[in-house]
């Protein structure tokens, strides 16, 4: 199911070093990310409101890196 696919994605994007960014999203996703855990898994401080925040969280952790 969506929460096993995001499990999943999860865990292959880490083992790569590359961090997963959640923007948008309302209804089912929103409350498939609020079961227990997952949200956690995949960080609270990664989840945004809209893609456009969590664009900008993207845009300034690369900036943080040059």
């Amino acid at each position: 199911g969506a929460v096993d696919s995001l499990e999943a994605l999860k865990a292959e994007l880490d083992r790569q070093g590359v961090v997963l960014l959640l923007g948008g999203g309302d209804g089912e996703f929103c409350d498939i990310l609020e079961r227990p855990g997952l949200i956690d898994l995949m960080g609270r401080d990664r989840v945004f409101a809209t893609p456009g925040q969590a664009l900008a969280a993207a845009e300034a952790m690369r900036d943080s890196k040059l």
